[in-house]
């Protein structure tokens, strides 16, 4: 039998017919919850995995998906009074289901709908193509409970108007007044249940369906069900397919089982034909993706002469893994980054859509996620290696609206507004060099960004090796001094940064007139990167101040005679590019 990853969905919205000075009582809430879901657990094998999202004015998660056995005790909750349960159904109807695990839903309901952005006919439709199952759960004495409160706080008390708030919000009731009848929204819901397989459970003579008792009698169904294979014949593959199970021998049987699945259809052959020929190559690419054979991608990528048209035709043929999206958006990172370094507009806008259109799809449905996380900074990573400050501005605010306390987008910030005054002209940009000053309003801006990343430890080294950097250039060596003073060692630096942290003390101290220091700064940092020309040039003139011609003769002979090895300066501008391989490779790993 296979593992099953169970999403609980409670029903902790409070009455909206309350008055004012009755609040919910989260603590009981929330042990409602823990109770449910112990008895829950308890059902459930050690592969099994639980999640919990709660039903509130916001859709949130009260408990993350996890195993079995790591379940935490539920203390409290937080509670807004309305209730998204629609918008909630549908983010558990969504969540990815893994190859060889099967999704179940069961969802706690007290019948009332009074914010959610979407209506109970679109939750319906999204079950019908869900991979989940879904029942429903009324809470039908709750439901009559707070119904008929209205009635008693108008007649006896005179509150006709709602005392919570100080509007009344719509209500999209699932249930009749008498709390055992379904109304047309309730039929709608009752639909989607059943096209999952499951179904809607409400009060029967006495006898109130609960959450465990209804999980138990759905994880019997489940473990006594069949799954049936079959291989379609004579049928246009692409589109929604209508399924009939039927028992012949038993033509009166109640089979719950799915209605359909759908196919997303490819590219068509007229787009075939219109694609170049070297955007062809998708499919090899594709190839030594699954295969995992990276440097073959990498290879078939560089060799592409025409990156808008392959992106054209990944678009047009659709995910070539659908059960696996996540693989699907990091591939989307590598097509990008690809046309991005293209000498060719229509390459570098084509990528630009395609990433932005992958915004909102890499998005978890409920709240930002690692994955989510570590694609945005390999994104931001690319922007960077650009040295594109109007390309790279917006997609850093995007990062940051939606991880805020991010240390390395808020570095990030910091990095695009220098690279607009980068060391000599960039890529076609000439708004800004080291030939004039800055204006005042940007100096300020760098700094206050620079400023933000350096109240995170993990970038406070490196934001203010940088700022000293800026400073430097400004002329400012005081105060690009101090900064460098402040760092108390270089633990929060990668070996590119301490070769960068090494080379521009030396260039500070060299502007202050400490030619000995400064000297043994640069030396520093070439014994750090033993074949790089920065600081090869830096000892170089480091001697000829100090009166060592001979010496700084040898050293501008290796200048000119020792190419190899690579510089790290030559990656400072570029920011955060010179991370995104292992960004990129965490993101692999993820999208198994």
């Amino acid at each position: 039998m296979e593992a099953v990853d169970l999403t609980v969905v409670a029903d902790v919205s409070g009455n909206r017919f309350r008055p004012w000075n009755v609040h919910t009582d989260l603590p009981a809430a929330a042990a409602s919850v823990e109770s449910d879901l112990q008895q829950i657990a308890s059902l459930l094998r050690p592969t099994d995995r639980v999640r919990v999202l709660g039903v509130d004015t916001y859709t949130h998660q009260i408990v993350p998906l996890q195993p079995r056995d790591e379940l935490p005790s539920i203390r409290t909750l937080t509670a807004g009074g309305m209730a998204s349960l629609h918008d909630t159904l549908i983010a558990a109807l969504v969540q990815p289901v893994e190859p060889g695990r099967r999704h179940i839903v069961i969802a706690q309901t007290k019948g009332t709908d009074t914010i959610s952005a979407v209506d109970a006919a679109a939750v319906r439709d999204v079950a019908a193509r869900s991979d989940a199952l879904l029942h429903l759960v009324a809470m039908s004495t709750e439901f009559v409970t707070e119904s008929r409160l209205r009635g008693f706080q108008c007649r006896e008390m005179g509150f006709c108007q709602p005392m919570g708030r100080f509007w009344q919000p719509f209500a999209r009731t699932s249930l009749q007044p008498d709390g055992l009848t379904l109304t047309p929204a309730g039929q709608l819901l009752a639909d989607a249940a059943r096209l999952t397989g499951g179904a809607f459970h409400v009060t029967q003579l006495i006898n109130e369906p609960t959450l465990a008792g209804t999980f138990r009698r759905a994880f019997d169904d489940f473990r006594n069900s069949y799954v049936l294979q079959y291989t379609p014949r004579g049928v246009r593959r692409p589109g929604w397919h209508e399924i009939a199970v039927t028992v012949p021998g038993l033509p009166a049987s109640d089979i719950r089982a799915r209605r359909g699945y759908a196919v997303e259809a490819p590219a068509s052959e007229a787009n075939r034909e219109r694609a170049s020929p070297d955007s062809r190559r998708l499919e090899s690419l594709i190839t030594a993706y699954e295969k995992r054979d990276f440097a073959a991608v990498g290879t078939g990528l560089a060799a592409t002469t025409d990156a808008a048209g392959l992106i054209h035709d990944f678009r047009e043929a659709g995910n070539p893994w659908p059960a696996h999206p996540r693989r699907e958006a990091v591939f989307v990172l590598e097509l990008a980054e690809a046309a991005l370094f293209s000498r060719r507009q229509n390459d570098r806008d084509a990528a630009a859509e395609l990433l932005a259109r992958f915004h909102p799809l890499i998005r978890h449905p409920l709240e930002p996620d690692a994955f989510e996380r570590y694609w945005l900074w390999a994104e931001v990573a690319i922007a960077q290696g650009l040295i594109r400050s109007a390309f790279a501005e917006p997609l850093v605010a995007h990062a940051l609206s939606r991880f805020p306390d991010e240390p390395r987008f808020v570095l990030a910030h910091a990095i695009v507004a220098d690279q607009a005054w980068a060391i000599g002209r960039v890529a076609g940009d000439s708004r800004l060099s080291t030939s004039r000053r800055p204006p005042d309003d940007h100096i300020k801006r760098v700094i206050q960004r620079y400023s933000a990343a350096m109240a995170f430890s993990e970038t406070a080294a490196e934001a203010r090796v940088r700022l000293a950097w800026f400073l430097h250039r400004l002329g400012n060596h005081t105060s690009a001094r101090s900064h460098l003073d402040a760092i108390p060692d270089e633990t929060g630096l990668d070996a590119t940064m301490r070769y960068v942290h090494r080379l521009v003390r030396g260039h500070v101290l060299a502007a202050a007139g400490r030619t000995d220091a400064a000297l043994e700064a640069h030396r520093q940092a070439l014994a750090l990167a033993p074949h790089a020309q920065s600081a090869r040039a830096a000892v170089m003139n480091g001697l000829l101040r100090a009166g060592d011609r001979r010496g700084a003769e040898q050293m501008a002979e290796l200048i000119q005679t020792d190419r190899e090895g690579v510089d790290p300066w030559w990656s400072y501008i570029q920011g955060d590019f010179r991370l995104y391989p292992a960004a990129l490779s965490r993101l692999r790993e993820m999208a198994k």
